[in-house]
C-alpha cells in the first residue's frame, strides 16, 4: 500500500495529471422521512487541463437539468446533480483524498492516467455492469472503441465519448496554386513541395520567411513523436503493442521506420522545417502553430472533426485542404500499405474504492445514454454552441466526434461532406495502440534518441532505433520492478 501511495504521488506530481481538477457531487435524494432527506454523494474528478474554456461553467447547469430529466424517466426518485467545487491546482488535496479513501467515485481520465490507475489496482472494471445493461446487450456500443478501452488484463477500464477521425495531413492550397503544384501523395512529392516553399516565396510577400513542414522537436513528454506519428504510422510502425502475453513491446524498430527517420533527418538538414525548428516557441502543438503562424506549407496529424473549426478561427478556411494519404513511395501506394493514427477522448471510469458503485454506475448509464450523447451533439445548445462561440476568439475549439461510443448516435452529418468523403478511405488503415501508463516516460526517452540522431549523435537510423528500443525495454523493466 505504501508503494502504491508513493507511486500515486509521483505520478500526479510529475504532471501526468494536469493542474485543474473539478469536483462534482451527484446527490441522490431519497424520499423524505420524518422531515429529513437521505443523501448519497457521488464525487467525480475531472482533469480540466489548461484549456481556457475548461472548468465549471453554465454547461454544468445544463447537465443537471438533463440528468434530472433522465432520472425521472428511469424512475430514480428525486435524483439531482448538485455541488460543484473547482479545486484548481490543489494536487496535494487530491492525493490526500485518494490515500484516505475519500477520493472520487468516478474519474474522467486520460489514456495514461487510466492505465496507471489500473496498474495500481484502483479501477473498477465495467464489464459486469455493461453486460447487465440492455443497451449493451442490444449491441448499441461500438466494439472497436470498447476494445481500445481495455487494460492489460483485457477488462474494460472506462468509457470514452468518441474516437477522433484518422489523422491526416493538411496543405496550403493557396500556395499550391501560386506555385503551380499538385497536392503531394508520397514522401518524395512532399519533399519537393517543402523545398519549393522553403526556398521560394509561396505567400508572395517578397521574403523567404516560409518553410515546408510544421513540426516540433520538443522531447519532453514525447512532443516530437506526435509530429512523427503520421509518418511512422504511414509505414505501419506504431510505437508499441501488446504481445501474446499482454506485455508491452516496441513496434517501431523496422526497416520502414528507419527510412522515415532518414527522410526526416534529410529534410531537417535542408532546413525544410524552418531554421529555428529546434528552439521554436509559440503554441505547444505543431498543428496549432501551423494555423496560428501561417509560415509552413504542411503539417499533421490533423483530424477532420477538428480541422474546420481551427482553420476558421485562424482565417484559413479557404487557404488549406486535407491530404488524406501520404505514402512512403509509389510501391507502398500500389500495394495499399498504409496506417493512420487516432485517439480516444478522455474516459470516465469508476474507482474501486467507491462505496457507492451502483449509484456511480447509474451516473455512467445516464452519461452514455442515447438521450444524453445526442444532447451533447445538439448545435443549438451546450457544449457545441459554447465551443463555437469561444472559438471565434481562439479560446476554445470543440471536436465534432467522428466515431461515437454508441452505434445509435452519429455526428458525421455535422461534418463537411466533402472532407468526410476524403477521410473515409483512410479509416480502414487505422492502427489503435493499447493503454499504457508509462508512455510519457517512454516517449520522452525515444524522442531524445531520435532528435540526437538528427544532430549526428548516432551513426545510422538503425542504430538509433536499436538504442530507442533498449531505452523502451529498460523503462518497462524498471516500471515492472517498481523502481519508477
Amino acid at each position: 500500500m505504501m508503494r502504491s501511495s508513493t507511486s500515486l504521488i509521483r505520478f500526479l506530481a510529475c504532471g501526468a495529471v494536469a493542474a485543474a481538477i473539478v469536483w462534482i457531487g451527484l446527490t441522490w435524494l431519497g424520499e423524505f422521512a420524518s422531515g429529513s432527506a437521505t443523501h448519497t454523494t457521488i464525487k467525480t474528478a475531472m482533469n480540466a487541463g489548461s484549456d481556457a474554456g475548461g472548468g465549471p461553467t453554465s454547461w454544468d447547469t445544463i447537465e443537471e437539468a438533463q440528468f434530472q430529466e433522465f432520472a425521472r424517466h428511469q424512475g430514480w426518485k428525486d435524483i439531482r446533480l448538485v455541488t460543484r467545487i473547482f479545486m484548481g491546482d490543489d494536487i496535494e488535496k487530491y492525493i490526500a483524498s485518494q490515500i484516505a479513501g475519500e477520493g472520487p467515485d468516478v474519474v474522467i481520465a486520460s489514456r495514461e492516467q487510466l492505465a496507471f490507475f489500473d496498474e495500481q489496482g484502483l479501477i473498477e472494471p465495467l464489464d459486469a455492469y455493461l453486460q447487465q445493461w440492455s443497451d449493451y446487450q442490444e449491441g448499441q456500443f461500438n466494439k472497436q472503441l470498447l476494445d481500445a478501452s481495455r487494460g492489460r488484463d483485457g477488462k474494460i477500464l472506462g468509457l470514452p465519448v468518441h474516437e477522433n477521425a484518422p489523422g491526416v495531413f493538411v496543405v496550403r492550397r493557396d500556395w499550391l496554386e501560386r506555385l503551380g503544384l499538385q497536392s503531394p501523395t508520397t514522401f518524395a512529392e512532399a519533399r519537393e513541395l517543402w523545398r519549393a516553399c522553403t526556398h521560394g516565396d509561396p505567400d508572395g510577400n517578397g521574403q523567404t520567411d516560409t518553410y515546408g513542414y510544421e513540426l516540433t522537436m520538443q522531447t519532453r513528454g514525447g512532443g516530437h513523436l506526435y509530429s512523427l506519428a503520421p509518418f511512422m504510422f504511414a509505414v505501419r510502425a506504431p510505437w508499441y503493442r501488446l504481445d501474446d502475453d499482454r506485455n508491452y513491446v516496441p513496434a517501431f524498430n523496422t526497416p520502414e521506420a528507419a527510412s522515415v527517420l532518414d527522410f526526416i533527418k534529410q529534410c531537417y538538414k535542408e532546413g525544410l522545417f524552418g531554421k529555428d525548428v529546434m528552439v521554436r516557441s509559440g503554441p505547444s502543438s505543431a498543428t496549432y502553430r501551423f494555423f496560428a503562424n501561417q509560415q509552413a506549407a504542411m503539417t499533421g496529424p490533423v483530424f477532420v472533426d477538428w480541422f474546420d473549426l481551427v482553420a476558421d478561427q485562424n482565417g484559413m478556411a479557404d487557404k488549406v485542404q486535407l491530404v488524406p494519404f501520404l505514402w512512403l513511395d509509389e510501391q507502398a501506394r500500389d500495394r495499399g500499405i498504409y496506417g493512420a493514427v487516432t485517439y480516444l477522448t478522455r474516459m470516465r471510469c469508476m474507482m474501486k474504492s467507491s462505496s457507492k458503485k451502483l449509484d456511480s454506475w447509474k451516473y455512467l448509464q445516464y452519461f452514455f445514454s442515447k438521450q444524453w450523447l445526442k444532447k451533447i451533439l445538439d448545435r443549438r445548445g451546450q457544449p457545441i454552441q459554447r465551443g463555437e462561440y469561444l472559438g471565434q476568439f481562439g479560446l476554445f475549439s470543440n471536436e465534432t466526434p467522428w466515431r461515437m461510443i454508441r452505434n445509435d448516435v452519429t455526428a458525421r452529418s455535422l461534418l463537411d461532406a466533402e472532407q468526410v468523403a476524403l477521410v473515409l478511405p483512410v479509416e480502414q488503415h487505422i492502427i489503435r495502440t493499447p493503454l499504457m501508463s508509462a508512455w510519457p516516460e517512454v516517449a520522452t526517452a525515444i524522442c531524445e534518441v531520435i532528435v540526437d540522431y538528427y544532430n549526428d549523435l548516432y551513426p545510422t537510423a538503425q542504430t538509433t532505433l536499436d538504442e530507442a528500443e533498449r531505452k523502451f525495454q529498460n523503462i518497462m523493466a524498471q516500471k515492472k520492478s517498481g523502481k519508477i
